[in-house]
């Protein structure tokens, strides 16, 4: 049985700390795979910087060195919407189909804990995918697996950055 991973998130845009991120759950998670998926335009938000379509290509080049192991699909993006993560889910688990996988986790950041209860049919959402918890500023998890991650770089500093 195998193990998957799903990294959703804007990336916009996408940077260093993103593919540390996988980096650090292929090895620690022991997955066999991670779908990264970029949003179409996060719920949680009413814009983006970057185009859809050109943080696809981005996350592209940049997880093209993973082989197999990382995929990056445009699921969210094809929909022209927002996208709630259950959705997401659903589709990977169906696209992988259960008689296959042993285990789906489904990778946050510590940013994302304090409203995460919030996020749209959580409990099918967690029922589903394992919540594993990317710690950064020594935020943590004490309900859901955690992995430190030590880099302070986020893409709301790169878009914030004066010229």
């Amino acid at each position: 049985m195998k193990k998957y991973a799903i990294f959703g998130g804007s990336f916009d845009p996408p940077h260093i700390c993103h593919e540390k991120i996988v980096e650090l759950c292929l090895n620690e998670l022991g997955v066999d795979k991670i779908f990264v998926i970029p949003t179409f335009l996060s719920p949680f938000k009413s814009s983006f910087t970057a185009p859809p379509d050109i943080r696809y290509a981005w996350l592209k080049k940049i997880f093209e060195t993973f082989g197999s192991k990382v995929e990056v699909l445009d699921i969210e993006i094809k929909k022209q919407r927002s996208v709630y993560m259950i959705e997401t889910v659903e589709y990977i688990a169906a696209k992988i189909g259960k008689q296959s996988y042993d285990k789906i986790y489904l990778i946050i950041g510590s940013d994302n804990l304090k409203d995460f209860d919030k996020w749209h049919r959580y409990k099918e959402l967690i029922g589903i995918a394992e919540p594993v918890v990317i710690s950064r500023g020594g935020v943590s998890s004490d309900n859901y697996k955690t992995i430190k991650m030590d880099c302070d770089i986020s893409s709301t500093a790169f878009r914030d950055k004066p010229n």
